[in-house]
């Protein structure tokens, strides 16, 4: 790189042509965030000066990036082939390497290793992935135990379905924190977050995000549940559209009363034990209030998605159409996991997806809602398969 060191350890660019080197504005990680179109002055704050591949290779190295504010230097990259397979890319600092980083041929990284002052290993994080998506991270400690380990759960189009963490032995039993992390994802929202291990606090998200409950579980035992008291907005109504209905249910013993929105659609659904009144019913004191439902709708009128609040936690069902307004796609979730994915290909043929807890999945294909064939699968890879369809029956037989 085109740059001289200055008496006062301030970087000078030295006389070379401007093209050899790129400058970007940057942020105190180095992150190039937009072009410059000329050297760097010292009132530029944080610039990114990244080396020509000519000038890395005359270096020995393949890259090389220069981290400057004020015109002093702040940080450095530089990037070197390692093997045939590998290549190695150190972080400095004043000199001092504070970091190393392995990427393997394809460009994934592979391993970092943090370094302290006297230059002693203090961290190391491995990678692994599932072909070019990343798929866990663990974590070891100068003596190579294992600190945490990191699962990233994506779906087949790459985006991120679960994440957990998971504490090693070297974390000990009196580590600070929650002893477990889990996140679930869902069309790209954070639906649940889960701390701890045993009884663990469970948070539960609506489709759009916002917090639905908290829950305490023990297992697969329920210790305790916080709700937010439920409130309805109120919706704007069309002249002479009803806006709420009351029904009963003598053989339930219930009592359901539905908001309608402004085209007298379904938009909140409240079902009460009969005889309970609203005003306690809404605060959920002594399961007053048995099961509340959601409607959501699409521009076009179609159900978009359906949130029904009761006994078994959050259920959710969302739908997605065609451009005729064919229902394609239907997925449920409870407590803000994919349980089951419903899609149609085409009229009278269904495909239906139910996701175990092991991670396995059971696709079964139906034609005329009769099951044809049905795989068993996991991460994509089909381990089982079977015919379900009936054997021809001979000429003449009953």
């Amino acid at each position: 790189m085109a740059w001289l060191q200055a008496a006062a350890g301030a970087w000078l660019l030295a006389a070379a042509p401007l093209a050899a080197v790129e400058y970007y504005r940057a942020d105190r990680f180095g992150t190039p965030l937009a072009a410059l179109d000329g050297a760097p002055d010292a009132d530029s704050g944080y610039v990114l000066a990244v080396d020509s591949a000519a000038e890395a290779d005359a270096a020995g190295l393949t890259a090389r990036r220069l981290l400057l504010r004020g015109g002093a230097e702040v940080r450095e990259w530089r990037r070197s082939a390692e093997s045939a397979d590998t290549e190695l890319e150190q972080e400095l600092e004043a000199g001092r390497v504070v970091a190393e980083r392995r990427y393997d041929a394809g460009g994934l990284l592979v391993d970092k290793r943090s370094y302290g002052a006297a230059g002693e290993l203090l961290l190391l994080e491995v990678l692994l992935y599932r072909g070019s998506d990343l798929h866990r991270v663990e974590r070891y400690d100068a003596e190579g135990e294992l600190l945490a380990a990191d699962d990233y759960d994506l779906t087949a189009g790459g985006r991120l379905r679960r994440f957990t963490r998971l504490p090693g032995p070297a974390a000990g039993a009196a580590a600070a924190g929650p002893a477990v992390l889990a996140l679930v994802f869902g069309a790209g929202e954070l639906l649940e977050e889960r701390h701890g291990a045993g009884a663990a606090e469970l948070i539960v998200r609506t489709a759009e995000g916002a917090e639905y409950a908290r829950e305490e579980w023990a297992g697969d035992q329920l210790l305790a549940a916080r709700r937010p008291v439920p409130t309805v907005p109120a919706a704007p109504v069309a002249a002479g559209a009803p806006r709420a209905e009351t029904s009963f249910d003598g053989r339930a013993g219930t009592r359901s009363e539905t908001t309608l929105d402004d085209q007298s659609r379904p938009a909140l659904v409240r079902v009460f034990a009969a005889g309970e009144s609203p005003a306690a019913g809404a605060t959920g004191d002594g399961g007053r209030l048995l099961e509340e439902r959601r409607y959501r709708y699409h521009p076009d009128g179609t159900l978009a998605s359906l949130e029904v609040a009761g006994e078994r936690g959050l259920e959710t069902y969302v739908y997605a159409y065609d451009g005729a307004g064919r229902r394609i796609r239907e997925e449920y979730r409870r407590r803000g996991r994919v349980l089951r994915v419903t899609s149609f290909p085409a009229p009278g043929e269904q495909v239906d997806e139910v996701y175990g807890a092991d991670g396995t999945v059971l696709r079964v294909f139906r034609r005329d809602r009769t099951p044809v064939r049905e795989e068993l699968l996991r991460d994509g890879t089909v381990l089982r398969a079977r015919d379900l369809t009936p054997p021809p029956q001979p000429a003449g037989a009953p």
